[in-house]
């Protein structure tokens, strides 16, 4: 009777689970672990390192404890911290190659928290350097000085344009002599006069008679024509050279305003104008806002591209021959299409020094062209400690790369502000001691092109300005408007290309230093200017005496000119008979 049953299969069978087993429970976590570590770090540019990653089968899921993504910019502090990532995954779908996630949970997730040891790594740092290095679009023009700059240093630094323009000047006129001398040389001279009135001579002293005389008479009609001839030419040569002269006198008349021209510009380089103090907004808020904005602008980068799959089935038009022996991943057509890897709701709760956010993202996927719908977010926070509300919502639509719209709103209400340094300068020691904010912002980036509106209104202020009594009388005049500020609001515009984007801000401050110190503002002002155009003065002062006498050497060439006519008219008015 044969036996049913193979003790030396079975045995090899139960070997091969046992060792698939264990080899899952001693190394999938590791693995898993890995994986998330290398793609997370090769996105980001910086380490991310996971404490621990718990495959369990029933249900199929992961658990991945204590996140930390390295910020970039600074590679001691972590941009993003989780205590623990939790999800399960559609064990169905994960047999079509599809990882489908309904729900996901994130919690303590943190913010800029510190580091043991640095996340830098190598094969990014280069790439990093040429994103993160690259000077903010947006520039504060000139800090406020309460104090005349150095004239001499200005002049120093400074690139004239008054003194180019004397110098081209002097160039084109040297240049226009030397061609007018040039032209003079092959022109009628003196000599040919010369020679003329020896042939008029000559005909006085001709033959008698009455072949003589019609002989003279030709030879007088050949050489009143070849005269005739000759003072025409030197007449349009006259005219001419008049016209360049008169082009190059109107140039060196208008030399005279080029030394206002750099006074105006160096004033406005330098913020001393009389509207000098009218975008104080800029200098109190620019580097923060500023700041801000380049931060955003280089995680949007990193998280953007993550949003559209790219891949053979993006590109159409495209058929590629399979590489013998290969076979070929063929996507057949689905009733309700899912991408490869979908959230479709992910919970966070993050802990900021306020207190606790929650809130969550929608339709998280790295394809939504296939999925349909773009990643929407919501996050709130309500009684928190310092801030009375907090409201941040918004989407990332990449459903058409071509024409992707992202957009976000901000929200803050009565933010408590403690021992904020607004301006650190000698000049301006500012600092808002106290005060409650409330924030706006909505922005959207479509095809490349940001567009954000930023407001902020501040109630209950107050501003410390430093010692009241110190400094000129314009810094007193500062300290005193400042001082009685209890509420002021201050608005931006952030527009333009992302690589490229410029701030425009302004703020009631302005008008409030503006109509404080204008009359001090304005007389500094006119000191100021009244050094720099002296200054300006001395320093061009050679160089357009020098164009001056390059243009009276012309005189020589009209003389000479004037000089040859007289001669040509002269022997043009012989009388030979």
């Amino acid at each position: 009777m044969t036996k049913w049953l193979r003790w030396q299969g079975l045995i090899a069978f139960v070997a091969v689970v046992v060792f698939v087993f264990l080899a899952w429970y001693f190394l999938v976590n590791t693995i898993v672990r890995h994986s998330i570590e290398k793609a997370g770090t090769r996105v980001v540019g910086a380490r991310v390192e996971l404490a621990k990653a718990d495959v369990h089968l029933f249900p199929l899921g992961i658990t991945l404890m204590r996140l930390q993504v390295t910020n970039p910019d600074n590679p001691m502090s972590n941009a993003l911290e989780a205590g623990q990532i939790d999800f399960a995954i559609d064990s169905l779908n994960l047999l079509r190659r599809k990882i489908i996630i309904n729900t996901m949970t994130m919690e303590g997730v943190r913010f800029n928290t510190p580091r043991k040891t640095s996340g830098a790594v190598n094969f990014h740092k280069d790439q990093r350097r040429s994103e993160t290095s690259k000077d903010t679009p947006f520039a504060i023009p000139g800090m406020f000085s309460f104090q005349l700059p150095d004239i001499h240093e200005i002049l120093a630094r400074e690139k004239l344009e008054s003194l180019e323009q004397i110098t081209n000047l002097r160039e084109e006129i040297e240049t226009a002599k030397a061609d007018w001398e040039k032209r003079l040389a092959g022109a009628p001279d003196k000599n040919t006069f010369e020679q003329y009135q020896a042939r008029a001579k000559k005909l006085q002293k001709g033959s008698k008679g009455i072949s003589g005389t019609l002989t003279k008479a030709s030879d007088l009609k050949n050489l009143q024509k070849d005269i005739s001839k000759d003072l025409k030419r030197l007449k349009n040569i006259q005219k001419k050279f008049a016209r360049d002269k008169k082009n190059l006198t109107k140039k060196l008349d208008q030399l005279k305003s080029a030394p206002q021209h750099d006074v105006d510009r160096i004033l406005n380089t330098y913020n001393l104008s009389s509207d000098g103090l009218g975008n104080v907004s800029q200098l109190l808020f620019g580097d923060k806002i500023g700041g801000t904005v380049k931060k955003a602008i280089f995680w949007y980068g990193k998280i953007s591209p993550l949003l559209t799959k790219v891949g053979p089935r993006d590109k159409k038009d495209v058929t590629e021959k399979p590489d013998r022996g290969k076979g070929v991943y063929i996507r057949f057509k689905e009733e309700s299409p899912l991408p490869d890897l979908l959230a479709r709701q992910v919970g966070v709760s993050t802990i900021i020094m306020a207190g606790n956010i929650k809130g969550e993202l929608r339709q998280v996927t790295t394809d939504q062209a296939t999925l349909g719908l773009p990643l929407e977010f919501n996050f709130s926070g309500v009684k928190l400690q310092g801030v009375q509300s907090l409201n941040v919502k918004g989407s990332l639509d990449h459903i058409d790369p071509n024409k992707a719209k992202d957009q976000m709103t901000i929200a803050v209400q009565q933010y408590r502000v403690n021992d904020l340094k607004l301006s650190a300068t000698d000049n301006l020691p500012l600092t808002l001691k106290n005060g409650l904010a409330n924030l706006n912002l909505t922005a959207s980036i479509g095809e490349e092109i940001l567009d954000a509106h930023i407001q902020v209104t501040m109630d209950a202020a107050e501003l410390e300005t430093g010692n009241k009594t110190s400094g000129n009388q314009l810094q007193q005049a500062l300290h005193a408007a400042l001082a009685d500020v209890s509420t002021f609001s201050v608005n931006a515009r952030v527009t333009g290309p992302l690589d490229n984007y410029k701030v425009k801000m302004t703020s009631d401050l302005d008008k409030i230093l503006k109509n404080a110190v204008g009359r001090q503002m304005k007389a500094l002002t006119n000191e100021f200017q009244d050094t720099l155009r002296a200054g300006i003065a001395d320093k061009i002062k050679g160089p357009m005496a020098d164009t001056s006498d390059s243009m009276s050497g012309l005189d020589s060439i009209t003389q000479e000119i004037s000089s040859r006519l007289d001669l040509g008219n002269d022997v043009s008015g012989l009388k030979l008979f």
